[in-house]
């Protein structure tokens, strides 16, 4: 639809560029998705396939067929090759926008495209000429039933194309390019934002982008989505921006979540990491607000993601619910607890399902502070959960055991620093001394990099998760896969998160060695 209609339309009230209560809960933008295609297929180079599609194909063929992934999966999977390059350039600029609106179950969803050659036009002739139909025209533009009554509905405009579950949906893309389009003509380049996507799209930036707009989600009839809008508008967050890119043989994915006041500046204690061993399969560190307005936001936006749920709407608060089990048995949190802890870590060993050790670091203001957790907080915390004490076998052990949990010691380590370490499972506390005599250099590499201001921090080792198998092809791969890097700040009225997965090349390479694969057979054979 023609960028001229969306004043109209704006006229009318049926779309709001200024109000975000009638923004989109969700919208994804594409810039340059024939770029990601590209590097995606980069990562086959010297494997036994040169692109998904080629190893599906072969796959099948060294199978027949004996194993189907579904055809959705395998469809998905046949459309990732070299040839769908030229036909992504279609979708350079496209907008998904998802939307609630209140008293109705269904989402409004709209798929809206800058541009097209002619291919979504044929496809929507073909389809409207078989179970679909001709509909009314949209303020004047031509308008396609792709299916049976129902099914969703296309208008095509010049170049411009949207596609959408209603006539109102069709609506609000057609308005959201216009929007799109009028914004890059007027600002031209530009850092705003609240605009990334447009700069993108002039930068030359190949990504997936998107926002959520926490007040949308208010209107859903699903209580899961009114929780994450509650929760987010609980925790002062507005607005999240982020986006899912390939640089350089590494997946990016970058969230950053706009604030109402000003964020309390984190940083994680190198310190911290020091007692993380690198044998663990999952390992972080956060840094906490420990100031009293912090801990009052955290606890407002539980309050406000409980109470979504209209059978939850008269609950007493979740902080006085808990002072009230806490002073049962004689504990203070407000005291002892939450003025003190500035910062989290922990790290789990084994598998994902099964795994040998879970365990947990508080991080105290001051020796003193861990003193008191250690020995007066965690031993009444745990008798007030039902956990019974078991009687200490050994008193020169480095630990105290505070009972037993599902069959295996619940223990906190006998230390004199500022961290009060819990541990489930055994081994925890001897991988925690043995990093701490051997220096292990392994894990400096997290601290080094994870820059100035960081306040949160994680890693992942796939190969260790067990999701698969052992000896499955993807157990094979995971082996070959690199490590899984989280990393976040805040800074001014923005916090800001990334997630980084190093070169995927070798765990492709892997795969593709030990599943069946049949080559194409010769031309003319």
């Amino acid at each position: 639809m023609p960028s001229s209609l969306a004043p109209i339309l704006l006229a009318l009230g049926l779309v709001s560029a200024e109000n975000p209560d009638l923004e989109p809960a969700i919208t994804v933008r594409l810039t340059r998705p024939d770029v990601q295609l590209e590097r995606l297929i980069d990562l086959f180079q010297g494997s036994r396939a040169t692109d998904p599609a080629s190893a599906l194909a072969a796959w099948k063929r060294a199978t027949k067929n004996a194993e189907g992934l579904g055809k959705a999966a395998e469809a998905g999977i046949a459309a990732l090759n070299p040839r769908m390059i030229a036909e992504l350039k279609n979708f350079d600029g496209a907008g998904f926008l998802l939307d609630f609106v209140r008293d109705r179950p269904e989402p409004i969803w709209v798929l809206a495209l800058p541009r097209d050659d002619g291919t979504l036009s044929a496809l929507a002739t073909a389809m409207a000429l078989t179970d679909g139909a001709s509909e009314a025209p949209l303020l004047g533009v031509p308008v396609d039933r792709l299916g049976p009554p129902g099914a969703a509905l296309m208008s095509r405009s010049q170049d411009e194309v949207v596609i959408g579950g209603s006539r109102e949906a069709l609506t609000r893309g057609s308005t959201w390019l216009g929007e799109q389009r009028a914004t890059a003509q007027r600002l031209g380049k530009y850092s705003s934002k609240a605009n990334l996507d447009v700069k993108a799209q002039l930068d030359g930036i190949s990504r997936l982008a998107f926002e959520l707009n926490a007040n949308a989600f208010l209107r859903s009839s699903s209580i899961s989505m009114r929780r994450v809008g509650e929760g987010l508008l609980g925790l002062g967050f507005e607005r999240v921006h982020g986006s899912v890119t390939m640089i350089e043989r590494n997946e990016s994915f970058t969230v950053t979540r706009e604030s109402r006041e000003p964020l309390q500046a984190l940083k994680i204690d190198p310190q911290w990491l020091g007692d993380l061993p690198n044998t663990a399969t999952v390992a972080f560190s956060v840094a906490l607000d420990s100031r009293p307005e912090g801990w009052d936001r955290l606890f407002k936006s539980i309050d406000r993601v409980e109470k979504a749920d209209p059978d939850r709407a008269k609950v007493a608060p979740i902080r006085v619910r808990l002072n009230l089990i806490a002073r049962a048995a004689r504990l203070d949190p407000e005291a002892d607890l939450w003025p003190k802890l500035h910062g989290v870590s922990g790290f789990m060993m084994g598998e994902a399902r099964n795994p040998g050790v879970v365990a947990i670091g508080l991080h105290a203001k001051d020796i003193a502070s861990a003193a008191k957790l250690r020995d007066e907080f965690l031993p009444r915390a745990t008798k007030a959960l039902s956990i019974e004490a078991t009687p200490q076998a050994d008193p020169t052990l480095a630990w105290r055991q505070l009972g037993v949990v599902a069959g295996r010691p619940l223990v906190v380590m006998k230390d004199t620093g500022p961290t009060v370490w819990i541990c489930w499972g055994d081994g925890g506390i001897s991988a925690i001394q043995s990093v701490r005599r051997e220096e292990r250099s392994s894990w400096k590499a997290p601290a080094v990099n994870a820059g100035p201001g960081c306040a949160r921090l994680a890693w992942i080792w796939p190969s260790r998760l067990g999701l698969s198998p052992a000896g499955s092809p993807m157990a094979e791969a995971l082996g070959k896969s690199p490590l899984i890097m989280w990393r976040g700040k805040n800074k001014d009225t923005a916090a800001s998160d990334s997630v980084m997965w190093g070169d995927l090349r070798p765990a492709i390479r892997r795969f593709l060695d030990v599943i069946p694969q049949e080559p194409a057979p010769a031309p003319g054979r």
